[in-house]
């Protein structure tokens, strides 16, 4: 497992719940990044609490089956 850090643009908006799913920063925000990843180093604990919340919710959410649910539907409401 690894810890997501993304910027807040397309998809990440969504996917990542800051301090809980991963770390978000600004797109186009060097500092807030190198802030994040010093922050990451130095808080193992909330690291590790946070790679386990997103693995949770990737298992619930986003496995192959419900990706393939969902375009199938997407594709069905065009």
């Amino acid at each position: 497992r690894v810890l997501v850090i993304g910027s807040d643009v397309g998809g990440m908006k969504e996917l990542i719940a800051h301090k809980e799913t991963g770390l978000k920063f600004e797109s186009g925000d060097d500092e807030g990044l190198a802030k994040h990843l010093a922050w990451a180093m130095t808080h193992r604990q909330e690291v590790c609490a946070m790679k386990e919340a997103a693995f949770a919710l990737f298992e619930a959410e986003y496995t192959k089956e419900m990706m393939c649910e969902k375009t199938f539907k997407l594709l069905e409401s065009i």
